[in-house]
C-alpha cells in the first residue's frame, strides 16, 4: 500500500513600499533583504553621496539623504560599511556594523553622517562610576547643535559648525549622578582637528537587591503556580519558587501573593500583602510561608496480569469536563502493579483514562473509569491483562523504497529486505517459518519466499506480467496469488515451490486480495465490477462456488478470516478514500461496524483475536502520516511503535 499525503501549499506576496534606489537579485521565501538609509547633517554635506559596502555583495550607491534596498541575500550576518565620505564628514555610531538577515524579511541599517563646515570634530567619552548609574544615558548639547543622546558608557562623535570655545550642556541626568566637569562647561575646537572631551558621572547607590522565596508546609502542599506581586506588578518565580531582583529602589515596597493562585487548602502565614524594606547596596531576603492542610485524594491502584507485562507502567489522566474555569486535568504515573495517591485535586466528578498501555495489553472493565472526589479518599482501580507479545511482518516506505520488516509488538524489529525496488505483500506460512512476498527486484513484480529471518530468498513465479498478493493454504502446500498474466487481474494458485500454477477466477473485472480460510476449503477475495468498485466474495479452494458476500455498492477491501473461520473482517469505503472496519459472519450475515472512520485498506486478524489495522494520524485537514493500531475484542485500541507502516501480517 502506498500512503497518500495531502499537503496544503500557501502562497503569499510580500509588498515593500520603498523610496530611493533599489537593487535586487533573484530570491524568494528562502532569502531576505536589507534597506540602508542615510541622513546627512551639517553645513557642508557630501553632495555626491556615498557607497554601501555589504559583505559578499557588489557596492551600491546611496544619496547623502536617501536609501538603497538590496534583496536576494541569504540568511546570515553581514558586515555593512558606509564608505566614500568627504574629509569633513564622519559617521555617528558604529561603521562598519553587523546586520542579521532573516529569510522572508527585510532588515534595516540607518546611518547618520555629520559634515561640519569647519571640519572640526569632538570625540566625547562618557564614563559612569557606581552600580546605580543611569542606563538610559544623557542628552548632550555642544554649541548651537541640537541635543543628542549619549550612552552612560561609550564614545560619541560630534561635529562643530564653528571653531573656538563652545558651551557644553548636559540634561536628563539622574538625581543620584554628578558630572565631571561640572555642568555647564566649555570645550575649545579648531578647524580640521578632533578635540577630546571626557565626561565622568559619579552615581551614588540608590538601589538594593531583593530575594523572595516561597516556603510551603503541610501534608498536601502546593508545588508551583504561586502568583507573587511586587508593588502590584507580577513576579516570575524560578523552579524553586524564588525570584532575585537585582535592582530595586531602596525603601518600602508592597509584596504579596495573589490568593487566586493558591490551592483552596493553602493559606499565607502572616500579613498578605506585606510591606518590605529594601536596603540600599545590599540584598534583602524575604520568605513567604504558605501552610497547607490535608485534602482527600484519588488512590489509583493498577493490577496487571498475563504474560509480557508492560514494564514501564501507565498514565492515568483524570479529567473533569464540567470544571471549565480551573481546567482540571491531572496526570498520574503508575507502575503496572502498584498504588499511587494523586496530587492535590479539586473536589468534583472526573473521568479516568488510561494511556501508555502496550499493544499486547488491554484495559478491562469500564472505560473511562468514573470517579467522584468528595470529603474523603476515593479509589480508582485500573485492571489490565496482557497477552504474550506477538510478532508482525509489515512494510515501511512507499514505492521503490518499500521494504519488509519483522518486529515484536514490544518495540524491537529487524528489516528483512534491502533493495532499491519495491518489496511488499508479506504473507506468513502456517508454521510461521517462511514469508511469501511480492518484489520487483528482477524487473517486474513476482512472488518470492524467504525464511523468517530474511535468509534463503527464492523466486517462485517467472512471468512477464505482474504477480503479487500471495496467501498460503492452511496446510502450507499451496499459495494463492493475483496475476495479470492473462491480461486481467485474476486469482491463481500454485504449489509452494512455484510449480503448477492454475487460474481460479475468470472475471471481466478485477479479482484481488485473496485470503485462504483456516480450514483450507475456501478463499476470500475482492471482486471488482463497474468502475472497479470491489465487493467481498468467497469461493472454494478450486475456484468453484463463487459467492458474493457484498454488503452494498461501495468499495470493500482487505477481507480477512477470523482465526476460527467463523467471521470475516473487511474495510468498507464510504464515498471517501478511507473507510470503516466491519465484521460479518462467514456467510455474509450479521454485518456490524467495529471501528469508525479513517481506517486504511490493510487488515490482519491475529490468532488471539486481535485485529491489526492502519489508521492515518490526522484526516481532518488532509491525512498526514499513518499508525499501526490494534483492535481488541472489547473495542479498546492499542498502538504499535513503528512509524508509518503498512500491510501488517501477524505471525502464526
Amino acid at each position: 500500500m502506498e500512503t497518500k499525503r495531502n499537503a496544503a501549499a500557501c502562497l503569499f506576496t510580500l509588498a515593500l513600499a520603498l523610496s530611493g534606489c533599489s537593487s535586487s537579485t533573484d530570491g524568494g521565501e528562502d532569502v531576505g533583504g536589507l534597506k540602508v538609509s542615510v541622513t546627512t547633517e551639517g553645513g557642508k554635506p557630501d553632495v555626491d553621496g556615498y557607497t554601501v559596502q555589504i559583505e559578499g555583495h557588489e557596492e551600491e550607491s546611496v544619496p547623502a539623504n536617501g536609501q538603497v534596498t538590496v534583496t536576494g541575500l541569504a540568511p546570515g550576518n553581514y558586515v555593512t560599511r558606509l564608505a566614500g565620505l568627504a574629509s569633513n564628514c564622519y559617521v555617528s555610531g558604529a561603521n562598519p556594523r553587523t546586520v542579521a538577515i532573516q529569510a522572508g524579511s527585510q532588515a534595516t541599517a540607518d546611518f547618520t553622517v555629520t559634515c561640519p563646515v569647519t571640519g572640526a570634530r569632538i570625540s566625547v567619552t562618557t564614563e559612569a562610576v557606581g552600580n546605580d548609574y543611569d542606563e538610559n544615558g544623557y542628552f548632550l548639547k555642544i554649541g548651537n547643535s541640537y541635543p543628542r543622546r549619549v550612552p552612560a558608557r561609550g564614545v560619541t562623535i560630534f561635529g562643530a559648525e564653528t571653531e573656538g570655545v563652545l558651551p557644553i550642556e548636559i540634561t536628563e541626568v539622574a538625581p543620584n549622578c554628578s558630572p565631571d566637569p561640572a555642568n555647564p562647561s566649555t570645550i575649545t575646537t579648531a578647524a580640521g582637528q578632533e578635540s577630546q572631551l571626557t565626561l565622568r558621572f559619579t552615581c551614588a547607590n540608590v538601589n538594593g537587591a531583593l530575594h523572595v522565596a516561597v516556603s510551603t508546609s503541610g501534608p498536601d502542599v502546593q508545588s508551583a503556580g504561586f502568583g507573587l506581586e511586587l508593588d502590584f506588578s507580577p513576579l516570575t518565580l524560578d523552579a524553586t519558587n524564588a525570584a532575585l531582583l537585582p535592582r530595586v529602589p531602596g525603601g518600602e515596597h508592597t509584596l504579596g501573593v495573589d490568593t487566586e493562585s493558591l490551592q483552596p487548602n493553602c493559606r499565607v502565614s502572616g500579613p498578605n500583602p506585606r510591606t518590605v524594606s529594601v536596603a540600599i547596596a545590599d540584598t534583602t531576603e524575604v520568605t513567604i510561608a504558605v501552610a497547607c492542610t490535608a485534602v482527600p485524594k484519588v488512590v489509583v491502584t493498577a493490577s496487571t496480569s498475563g504474560a509480557d507485562l508492560d514494564t514501564d507502567g501507565y498514565t492515568v489522566t483524570l479529567y473533569s469536563p464540567t470544571d471549565y474555569y480551573y481546567g482540571t486535568t491531572y496526570e498520574i504515573a503508575i507502575p503496572a502493579n502498584g498504588t499511587v495517591r494523586s496530587p492535590y485535586m479539586r473536589a468534583g466528578t472526573y473521568q479516568g483514562f488510561a494511556s501508555g498501555i502496550s499493544s499486547n495489553c488491554q484495559q478491562t472493565g469500564l472505560t473511562p473509569i468514573p470517579v467522584t472526589l468528595g470529603a474523603t479518599d476515593v479509589a480508582l482501580n485500573l485492571t489490565v491483562h496482557c497477552n504474550a507479545a506477538r510478532q508482525l511482518a509489515f512494510v515501511t516506505g512507499t514505492g521503490a523504497g518499500s521494504e519488509i520488516s519483522v518486529g515484536s509488538e514490544l518495540g524491537t524489529s529487524i528489516q528483512l529486505t534491502h533493495n532499491a525496488v519495491a518489496d511488499s505483500n508479506p504473507a506468513w506460512s502456517p508454521d510461521g517459518q517462511q514469508l511469501a512476498f511480492a518484489s520487483s527486484r528482477d524487473g517486474n513484480s513476482e512472488i518470492y519466499a524467504m525464511n523468517a529471518d530474511g535468509s534463503n530468498v527464492r523466486r517462485l513465479t517467472t512471468n512477464a506480467a505482474a504477480d503479487y498478493e500471495p496467501t498460503w493454504s492452511s496446510d502450507g502446500t499451496r499459495i494463492a496469488f493475483v496475476s495479470e498474466r492473462d491480461g486481467n487481474r485474476e486469482i491463481y494458485v500454485m504449489d509452494q515451490t512455484g510449480l503448477n500454477p492454475v487460474r481460479l477466477t475468470n472475471n471481466p473485472g478485477l479479482d484481488i486480495e485473496p485470503a485462504w480460510s483456516p480450514s483450507g476449503n475456501h478463499i476470500l477475495f475482492a471482486r471488482g465490477g463497474a468502475f472497479n468498485l470491489t465487493v467481498t466474495h468467497v469461493m472454494n479452494f478450486d475456484g468453484s462456488g463463487v459467492t458474493s458476500l457484498g454488503t452494498g455498492g461501495n468499495r470493500e477491501s482487505s477481507p480477512v478470516w477470523s482465526p476460527n473461520g467463523a467471521q470475516i473482517a473487511f474495510v468498507r469505503m464510504d464515498a471517501s478514500p478511507l473507510g470503516s472496519l466491519r465484521i460479518m459472519n462467514a456467510d455474509g450475515t450479521g454485518v456490524h461496524e467495529r471501528q469508525l472512520n479513517f481506517i486504511g485498506p490493510d487488515l490482519s486478524w491475529a490468532p488471539d483475536e486481535r485485529i491489526a489495522f492502519i489508521q492515518p494520524d490526522d484526516c481532518y485537514f488532509g491525512c498526514y502520516g499513518t499508525s499501526l493500531k490494534i483492535l481488541w475484542g472489547n473495542g479498546t485500541v492499542g498502538l504499535l511503535p513503528w512509524l508509518e507502516p503498512s500491510e501488517p501480517a501477524w505471525r502464526p
